[in-house]
């Protein structure tokens, strides 16, 4: 069973990153309250550990689906 906090985490699906926004911690680096869902985060919005862009995410619930 997934939490629910993971349930709503996206990964970044650039190789060697993996980082993972999750909305109840937000992300401090680029001024994003927690509780900031996904989908409410800028189009300009980047990994802050790698620069990927906002759409090259994939949400973390379908990734263990998958498997």
């Amino acid at each position: 069973m997934i939490s629910k906090d993971l349930k709503n985490a996206w990964v970044c699906m650039v190789p060697n990153c993996g980082y993972i926004y999750l909305p109840s911690k937000g992300d401090k680096l680029n001024h994003i309250p927690p509780n900031t869902p996904f989908e409410a985060l800028p189009e300009t919005w980047t990994c802050p550990n790698c620069g990927n862009v906002k759409n090259n995410f994939k949400r973390l619930k379908e990734l263990v689906e998958e498997k």
